[in-house]
């Protein structure tokens, strides 16, 4: 009788040991709130010392080599001429075709109508000065080279312009009539024709891009070159090396220059270079949804080289005293994130409010405490017991 009574308790034993549901093995962290950087992680390449090939966009005979050898240039420098006697000609046709145009206009203006007249030019030089000086406040405000007062005074400055120029376009057209309005347009046809043969003419002349230097020069005078045949190699100035970073157009907004930046190369996790964003190229390169950032190199070591492959975090912001967690170790749902809590050896599902930061990290809002022990494994579900494998500090960032 007892045998049997032993043989009963020994299987319920089993069965229960065999029913009884294993601990899911978990890794955990225990939140803490802590200092954190927000960051935009991108690839790209170190850029170095550039050759670029100079070359003409139409055929033609080269009449004139203005450099000699390696040399320093200016921007806007003459380098070569192509034979352009047909060019200059034209240029001197249209030019006169203008004036002609203008001295028959002012013959059958009144005096009234010729006092408009200049009101108008003045009107138009000074609006067209005060624009090309508020386009370069423009450029200067991106870089925090000016006050945001001295674009708005210019902004009036501008406004005030562009009034006076309306009044003078006005006052003119009141005091001439049909005739003069077709005289008018035939200067603006001759312009038109002007500028066309200006384009012809500056075709034929291969200045230099940049500040900078030519290295090398494969021009003769006499000799024939087609469209695209490299006749100079040039170096600009401004080759200092960085980095090109090719960024996901999502996050070009987060990025400014001057930010700081940390550039590391691949496989050796200890060189990592301190860095700035020093440029924002406006153009998205459609096939791939990124844009082209540079970074400019605190220093530049002697195992970095030009056309190295580098990786990048831009640091877009700094945060203080607030709840960070890994990314492995949210739960990302279409109807909601979450988490699971270790409770007493067991796995709570809680749901959390977070915010990507970049670099696998996340600041959590709402849903965990400081103290709480998060955890991650498979198999996990609310309820389900765990086994916590290893406790996982959080890495630095």
């Amino acid at each position: 009788m007892v045998f049997w009574a032993i043989l009963a308790i020994t299987g319920i034993a089993a069965l229960f040991l065999l029913t009884a549901k294993k601990a899911v093995p978990v890794q955990s962290v225990v939140m803490k709130k802590r200092d954190a950087m927000e960051t935009v992680l991108a690839n790209g390449r170190i850029a170095g010392r550039k050759v670029i090939r100079l070359s003409f966009i139409k055929s033609g005979v080269i009449d004139q080599v203005r450099i000699k050898g390696a040399h320093p240039v200016k921007i806007g420098d003459t380098l070569v001429v192509l034979d352009n006697r047909e060019e200059l000609n034209a240029c001197a046709q249209r030019r006169n075709e203008v004036e002609i145009a203008r001295i028959n206009l002012r013959k059958s203006m009144s005096n009234d109508a010729l006092q408009a007249q200049t009101q108008l030019d003045q009107a138009r030089s000074n609006e067209e000065i005060v624009k090309k000086r508020l386009d370069r406040i423009k450029e200067l405000m991106s870089t925090g080279a000016v006050a945001q007062e001295e674009l708005e005074r210019t902004r009036r400055d501008h406004d005030v312009a562009a009034a006076q120029l309306k009044a003078a376009e006005n006052g003119l057209a009141s005091v001439t009539g049909p005739q003069q309005e077709l005289l008018r347009s035939q200067i603006a046809q001759a312009q038109v024709a002007l500028e066309q043969a200006k384009i012809a003419l500056s075709r034929t002349v291969l200045t230099a891009p940049e500040d900078g230097r030519v290295v090398d020069i494969d021009a003769q005078r006499g000799v024939l070159v087609s469209p695209g045949t490299p006749v100079v190699s040039f170096i600009e100035a401004d080759s200092t090396t960085h980095v090109e970073l090719q960024v996901d157009e999502n996050e070009m907004g987060k990025i400014k220059i001057g930010q700081e930046a940390l550039v590391g190369t691949p496989g050796r996790k200890e060189s990592v270079y301190k860095a700035v964003v020093r440029d924002i190229v406006p153009l998205v390169d459609a096939a791939r949804g990124s844009a082209t950032v540079q970074l400019a190199l605190d220093s530049v070591p002697e195992n970095i080289f030009a056309d190295q492959t580098v990786s990048a975090q831009i640091i877009t912001g700094k945060l203080k005293n607030v709840m960070i967690i890994e990314q492995r170790f949210i739960n990302f749902s279409r109807d909601g994130d979450f988490v699971f809590i270790a409770v007493s050896g067991k796995a709570l599902r809680r749901s959390v409010d977070v915010r990507d930061i970049g670099n696998g990290f996340f600041q959590v809002f709402t849903g965990i405490k400081e103290g709480e022990t998060v955890v991650s494994g498979l198999g996990l579900k609310d309820g389900v017991k765990v086994n916590i494998v290893q406790e996982q500090p959080i890495k630095g960032k």
